[in-house]
């Protein structure tokens, strides 16, 4: 499921969420499916990981202030955000609603192509 540097950068969440699996990963973050330990609940976690962003300090402070500002946010249409964690590595891990589903990648792999109506939905 991960790999060791992962490690190192999710050993920070150990306390409070139970990493269940991998969703997915991309050149800066990782995204893991969880357990909230107290709440109980499942959520996604994001970790960005610092050291492959530019310019990592500002990117890490300008991220964590748009989490607070989507997790102010309430509608359908939008991931709820949890909680921002900053990490002792100096990544950050956004704790959001888990939405269940396959990715738009897996999607258009089974059925090919939206159309126009589907795609706007």
């Amino acid at each position: 499921m991960t790999d060791e540097w992962d490690e190192r950068e999710i050993a920070d969440l150990a306390d409070e969420y139970e990493l269940l699996g991998e969703l997915g990963r991309g050149a800066s973050a990782v995204v893991y499916r969880a357990r909230d330990r107290s709440l109980g609940r499942l959520v996604a976690i994001k970790v960005v990981r610092a050291h492959s962003i530019a310019s990592a300090d500002d990117a890490m402070l300008r991220l964590a202030r748009e989490a607070r500002t989507v997790a102010k946010l309430q509608h359908p249409n939008i991931v709820t955000v949890h909680a921002v964690r900053h990490l002792q590595t100096g990544g950050l891990a956004l704790i959001m609603q888990l939405v269940p589903g396959r990715t738009l990648k897996e999607a258009i792999t089974e059925h090919g192509a939206f159309a126009p109506e589907q795609a706007e939905q």
